[in-house]
């Protein structure tokens, strides 16, 4: 099957582009065509990406091509409109023994190595905390909102919700600057495929520099949110941020520093940068319903890490 694909750029240009595939699947700005018969997945970004944010993406998944757990990287275009990686066959990690049973949490050891493997595949990038905490909040995502009729109620909660963080986040004690390591960005049995008792780790296209502890924190909030667990997981944040610190610690003294910022820095980091992924996303009002009880969520965690309230 060809799959052709007109791409538009600026200042105005129309590219067709072929693409062998058995199956087009509509993915966050943009498309990804899979080729079952050579192990190929092409991920085309759609005509509102700018090139310089696709050839960024297009660099981080490189680089998250060194994790082994990762699918290898296997060419792009060189005016960023595409690019292939191997296709990941398996067992979808939701569908797993250990998800089924609401022991997903027995996953750790393969997330952990997975995540030191990506901390060492891209050198840390130190940032201005509150350029980095303005990034996150960017008001031209909830504008986007704003013209969508039916939001309003999730745009002045979210609102409320950023406001209060970043006065938390703006106090003086605060690191003023911030180390980020490279992140996945999605992180969860979602995006794990086992494939002959090996896990494997796709969906980097979000790939991108964040705290520490994004990733493992996402890991928990993910599958409290989907209630895959038999347990209250929500208790066992402090212990994966411990064992993880310690790991990073371990296998990268140079990071001594980004492993010692505050837990309830990192943490409060993480609930911004994961409402930030999910308002670049298609409005909709599933989507708004989700927002919602993802801050509900967040002030959970913030409770059963024993944290004030904002």
């Amino acid at each position: 099957m060809l799959i052709r694909y007109k791409l538009t750029r600026p200042p105005g240009a129309t590219l067709s582009l072929p693409v062998f595939g058995n199956i087009a699947i509509g993915v966050h700005r943009g498309y990804k065509v899979v080729d079952f018969q050579n192990l190929v997945v092409t991920k085309i970004f759609s005509e509102d990406v700018p090139m310089q944010e696709a050839r960024r993406q297009i660099q981080a998944c490189k680089l998250a091509a060194n994790v082994h757990a990762a699918p290898r990287f296997l060419g792009e275009d060189t005016d960023g409109a595409w690019y292939s990686e191997e296709y990941v066959g398996g067992v979808h990690g939701t569908d797993s023994a250990l998800a089924t049973s609401g022991r997903f949490m027995e996953y750790y050891p393969d997330v952990e190595r997975c995540l030191l493997a990506l901390v060492g595949a891209g050198q840390p990038q130190t940032v201005d905390t509150s350029a980095y905490i303005s990034a996150l909040t960017d008001p031209a995502l909830l504008d986007r909102w704003n013209d969508t009729a039916g939001t309003e109620e999730t745009v002045t909660e979210v609102r409320l919700f950023q406001d209060q963080l970043k006065l938390w986040l703006s106090q003086p004690q605060i690191v003023p600057r911030l180390e980020l390591v490279l992140s996945h960005g999605d992180f969860s049995l979602v995006n794990a495929i086992i494939a002959d008792g090996r896990f494997r780790v796709i969906d980097w296209e979000g790939v991108r520099h964040g705290v520490l502890y994004a990733d493992c924190l996402n890991f928990v909030f993910v599958e409290t949110y989907y209630q895959r667990a038999t347990t209250d997981i929500t208790s066992d944040i402090a212990e994966v941020m411990r064992r993880y610190g310690e790991a990073v610690a371990g296998m990268y003294p140079g990071l001594k520093g980004v492993v010692e910022v505050p837990q309830a820095v990192s943490m409060r980091l993480y609930y911004l940068d994961r409402l930030h992924l999910m308002l670049e996303r298609e409005v909709t009002g599933n989507l708004a319903n989700v927002v919602r009880k993802s801050i509900r969520m967040f002030r959970d965690f913030d409770a059963a890490a024993g944290f004030p309230e904002i």
